[in-house]
């Protein structure tokens, strides 16, 4: 995924210095872009990310597999999530390995699911969000030479009292500077809090030793989970 986005930017931009940046599953994405850059000796200005654990803590952040179950639960939880919304407590009593349009039934009485969304959409959907954590769980990173800057979400679900880092710490090199942010993981996205996210974002591009805020020659890229 890193080399065939990395062909699509390099077809814009032919040469550094680069800012990456991405959230969730996209941080790790980015990371690993910014990674092959510099192994070919390019310039990376700003590597940011956001709200994530690092590759190799594995999904849940204790490096175990998550089992399938599990896997439909966080499905349902950041649909809820995207939408603004908690998982309500209904979508919990589903019985475990219940069908998915049993599954899908329920979710759109709770207004979870956008009103166009059909079940043949939702289950390509879930099935895309199924390979992509698992293609997280077989990712082995290997040592970044620049500095990471994390944005963490305060009410986030992603945290480990004991590294405030998420693990990043040990794969860049360069350091990891830390901020934390207002909201969940999602909120981060939207108003109010994606301000914050906007300002911390411009407050870091505006450090950059190269002076301007997108001086000549440098611009930034940016992906979603």
């Amino acid at each position: 995924m890193a080399r065939r986005y990395l062909e699509a930017l390099r077809a814009v931009q032919p040469e550094g210095p680069y800012r990456l940046g991405g959230w969730s599953m996209g941080g790790v994405v980015a990371f690993e872009m910014a990674r092959q850059l510099a192994a070919r000796g390019e310039e990376v200005e700003r590597l940011v990310v956001l709200d994530v654990f690092a590759p190799g803590r594995g999904l849940g952040g204790d490096g175990r597999a998550v089992d399938e179950e599990t896997l439909r639960a966080w499905f349902a939880r950041d649909l809820a999530g995207l939408l603004g919304k908690p998982l309500p407590q209904e979508m919990g009593t589903l019985p475990a390995g219940a069908p998915l349009p049993e599954a899908f039934a329920r979710a759109q009485q709770l207004g979870l699911l956008p009103a166009d969304l059909d079940l043949a959409a939702a289950a390509r959907r879930f099935e895309v969000f199924r390979a992509n954590l698992r293609l997280i769980e077989r990712y082995t990173a290997h040592s970044y030479p620049g500095s990471i800057q994390l944005f963490r979400a305060a009410g986030s679900h992603f945290d480990d009292p004991a590294d405030s880092t998420l693990g990043w710490a040990a794969l860049a090199a360069g350091g990891v500077g830390l901020q934390r942010l207002p909201g969940n993981h999602w909120a981060i996205l939207r108003s109010p809090a994606v301000e914050a996210v906007a300002a911390a974002l411009s407050g870091e591009l505006a450090g950059d030793r190269c002076g301007p805020l997108t001086p000549p020659g440098a611009r930034s890229w940016g992906l979603r989970g």
